[in-house]
């Protein structure tokens, strides 16, 4: 199922063993050119489910970044942070869903 699939994505590029995801939408991006599909999921994190070192597979180069809650907004807007729209688009959706 894309559910375990993005589970067994989250242990091997983050470390994190989760056991829930909410699945958000499917989108396209590169329109015009590629067309590739994105789907977005939501997962609850603690440092209690860090499992291992994450960091993907074949030469990936994953870099975890987190952002405080509080400094989410200033995150989302800060033009010197490369962000891809589906980050922006996930924020959004995150502040909508629980009233942030």
């Amino acid at each position: 199922s894309e559910e375990q699939t993005i589970i067994e994505e989250i242990a091997e590029e983050t470390g994190f063993a989760v056991s829930k995801v909410e699945r958000i939408t499917s989108t396209r991006g590169a329109l015009g050119f590629g067309g590739a599909k994105q789907t977005m999921f939501f997962a609850v994190i603690n440092d209690a489910m860090k499992v291992g070192e994450g960091g993907g597979i074949d030469g990936e180069n994953i870099e975890l970044a987190y952002v405080p809650l509080e400094r989410a907004r200033e995150f989302m807007f800060d033009e010197t942070k490369t962000k891809a729209t589906g980050l922006m688009f996930a924020f959004m959706w995150f502040f909508a869903k629980f009233n942030r």
